[in-house]
């Protein structure tokens, strides 16, 4: 019997992996929960496998790439706090900040190996009463530049 993980792997295999190959531009996207969760516990769970990123690069015939850091909104206070600035104010000295930060941890090899620099984006929501869900995105941060990247 077929699996949901074996039905995901299929379409891995078939679909995303052929789209992968071919294309004009790769985007890495690295989460910065992650690595601040990976700070939090003093480097001890998450490694990023610099071969794994790297052999993406290798098996595809992109020859640009984009690294994007997801989440950087949680950053954006520490920013501010540091900098007396935000980040739709400074949105180059915010995109460093970023790149700075997650230099130091686990995402440092593939970011130098494959000679990143990360764009920052993040969601601006508001939540409902428990605070826990977003009721609905009110701005974005980062992503008009990611476009202007990647191009039309």
């Amino acid at each position: 019997t077929e699996t949901r993980s074996d039905r995901i792997y299929i379409h891995m295999i078939n679909s995303v992996l052929p789209r992968i190959k071919n294309a004009d531009m790769i985007g890495f996207v690295f989460d910065v929960n992650e690595h601040l969760q990976w700070m939090d516990e003093g480097g001890q769970s998450l490694t990023a496998d610099i071969d794994y990123y790297q052999r993406i690069m290798d098996r595809s015939n992109a020859s640009e790439k984009i690294g994007i850091a997801t989440k950087s909104d949680l950053l954006k206070s520490e920013f501010e706090e540091e900098r007396f600035t935000s980040p739709r104010s400074a949105p180059d000295e915010f995109r460093k900040y970023v790149n700075d930060r997650l230099l130091n941890g686990p995402y440092r090899g593939p970011i130098q190996s494959l000679q990143l620099t990360l764009h920052p984006t993040y969601l601006e929501t508001e939540t409902n009463g428990d605070a826990q869900r977003p009721v609905m995105p009110l701005q974005t941060f980062g992503m008009s530049q990611i476009l202007k990247e990647v191009g039309d």
